[in-house]
């Protein structure tokens, strides 16, 4: 019950509501857990060094149909983000770049299947 009710709260506190869908009930037991790296701690200029994608169906985490994929970036990486994240410049110097690592996360079993964006 406290849990619905805080539900409806963050609902109505909600500014952009582009995002209402996520309050929605779930019509099936499985969802994507995203994670994603960057270079620094502004979403606006920084890059992603590294993607994570991992399905989860009811109360089971599918590890082994997890996606990882390291990214190269085109910018230097600051030392915060480096001791948040543990990857070096040397760690992403082979990576892929972003637009070739994000449509396969994006198309793959480990997540394309289950995005659920409004």
């Amino acid at each position: 019950m406290l849990r619905r009710v805080r539900r409806l709260i963050d609902l109505v506190r909600l500014r952009d509501r582009r995002y209402a869908f996520l309050f929605r009930d779930q019509e099936t037991d499985e969802a994507v857990s995203l994670d994603c790296e960057t270079t620094g701690f502004d979403p606006r200029t920084d890059e992603i060094v590294s993607i994570a994608a991992i399905p989860i169906k009811g109360p089971r985490i599918l590890t082994s149909r997890a996606y990882r994929a390291i990214v190269r970036p085109s910018l230097a990486m600051s030392a915060q983000s480096i001791r948040v994240h543990q990857l070096r410049e040397k760690d992403v110097e082979h990576g892929a770049r972003c637009k070739r690592c994000c449509p396969s996360c994006c198309g793959s079993s480990a997540a394309g299947r289950w995005s659920d964006i409004g």
